[in-house]
């Protein structure tokens, strides 16, 4: 518990306004397991995908293949992190499951072979005699 106001603390602040009681004592924030426990299932999959070296690997992937260099060229990252703010906003916007329009937009670029979709159809093509990529 603090047993120190807010002014004593910082005496540059200005005062608290009318009504608003300093003086009584603050529960410190709780630590531990539970204070960083996931809300849902939903964030903890979040947790492992934004941790996972597969999503950190996409910092260093162009979205397009021989994209070239310059401020309109995204990183795989960027891209994924765009679409997961997208998915954020139109599930809100429908209503939907917030966190899981979110780790399925984090983790839609995981796994993707080398040179996109061009990659993966080479790849396909030439697996194609055990079963294909």
């Amino acid at each position: 518990m603090s047993s120190h106001s807010e002014s004593e603390l910082n005496p540059g602040l200005a005062p608290p306004p009318d009504g608003l009681d300093l003086s009584r004592e603050h529960a410190e924030p709780e630590v531990g397991a539970d204070a960083l426990a996931p809300a849902s299932p939903f964030d903890l999959d979040r947790d492992r995908v934004i941790h996972s070296s597969a999503f950190r690997r996409l910092q260093f992937k162009t979205q397009a293949f021989g994209a070239g260099e310059g401020d309109n060229i995204r990183t795989r990252l960027a891209h994924t992190l765009e679409v997961a703010n997208l998915a954020r906003r139109i599930a809100q916007q429908l209503g939907l499951c917030v966190e899981l329009a979110e780790v399925a937009a984090l983790g839609h670029d995981l796994g993707h072979p080398p040179f996109g979709h061009a990659g993966e159809a080479a790849l396909n093509e030439r697996t194609r005699e055990f079963g294909g990529f």
